[in-house]
């Protein structure tokens, strides 16, 4: 994991430090090898027949 950004708060009641808080975000490493995305082929979904409110009306 890479620690992208690190935030640092200062907590203050009446001139005085209370706290002092760190926070970041990690991020995993990225395993991308140039390999080829497998895409959802949609075209199954648009061919379906639509029934319901939003079915288009034929006339």
């Amino acid at each position: 994991m890479q620690r992208q950004e690190v935030k640092i708060e200062v907590a203050e009641q009446a001139g005085v430090i209370v706290a002092i808080k760190k926070a970041y975000m990690r991020q995993p490493a990225i395993r991308f090898r140039a390999g080829g995305i497998n895409w959802y082929d949609d075209t199954k979904l648009l061919k379906a027949k639509k029934t319901g409110k939003n079915a288009p009306t034929s006339g």
